[in-house]
């Protein structure tokens, strides 16, 4: 199966991407690992480590998968790991958590981010997840990126967990991480940004499931990217960590 990239990456569209199988020979000899971008072969090892580095290509969405093809003809596919490739990365932030590394981004711990500005309201800490199985299964750096949350202190008066975090003026794509590890099917998040409803009914996960939920696309004028978070339905809305890409403007219609 393909260790890295890990399910749901994120890529920077300018950051080198390495594609690493962990291969299982069974008894046989391995001959060669052949690696597929979209169904596409784009390159092979032929000796441990089994690995490619790349870098990701136009932004959007891509599958990656690793064949792997013992001397004796047996065949073996990788399950697929899907990966966004974003633009250049402008920050992220590990909410409640320690600085995080990924490939090709460095998240903010949470006193980091606070040092820096940030303003976090009507929020309570929360870490969870660390004792059940969470799926798609993360690795370390993502382990840390979801399991340490804000959850929503509950009040009639003010129904947004929000979260302010100062930037440069600018077009931006931002995702935001969610974990459920209550209940299934327990909540759904309707997600502001600048102030815009950008989703709704997200969060409505089973039991252990993550998902980094995103692109979301938004303007910064004043210099502050203002999220928030608001019950759609059901529940209590909560986010583990967001991370902010540069995107180009709207195009001007013609």
């Amino acid at each position: 199966f393909l260790e890295e990239p890990s399910y749901q990456t994120i890529s920077p569209q300018d950051a080198p991407l390495t594609l690493r199988a962990s291969v299982d020979s069974g008894g046989g000899v391995i001959q060669t690992v052949r690696f597929f971008r979209n169904g596409e072969l784009i390159g092979s090892a032929s000796s441990e480590p089994y690995e490619l580095n790349i870098v990701p290509g136009n932004q959007g969405p891509r599958m990656f998968e690793a064949r792997v093809e013992s001397l004796d003809g047996a065949v073996a596919m990788s399950p697929p790991a899907k990966v966004f490739v974003a633009g250049p990365y402008e920050d992220g932030v590990n909410l409640n958590g320690p600085e995080t590394l990924t490939p090709g981004q460095t998240w903010k711990a949470d006193s980091d981010a606070v040092a820096a500005g940030m303003q976090v309201t009507q929020a309570t800490p929360l870490a969870e997840g660390e004792t059940i199985a969470l799926y798609p299964k993360p690795n370390v750096s993502m382990q840390s990126l979801i399991t340490s949350q804000y959850l929503w202190t509950q009040s009639s008066s003010v129904p947004q967990l929000s979260v302010s975090y100062p930037l440069p003026d600018g077009h931006y794509e931002v995702f935001v991480h969610i974990v459920e590890a209550v209940a299934p099917h327990s909540r759904d998040v309707t997600v502001f940004l600048e102030g815009e409803n950008v989703a709704e009914g997200i969060g409505d996960l089973a039991l252990g499931e993550w998902v980094n939920y995103g692109p979301y696309r938004t303007e910064v004028t004043d210099g502050v990217l203002d999220l928030a978070f608001e019950r759609t339905t059901k529940g209590v809305p909560k986010v583990a960590s967001f991370s902010v890409y540069q995107a180009a403007g709207p195009v001007d219609p013609a």
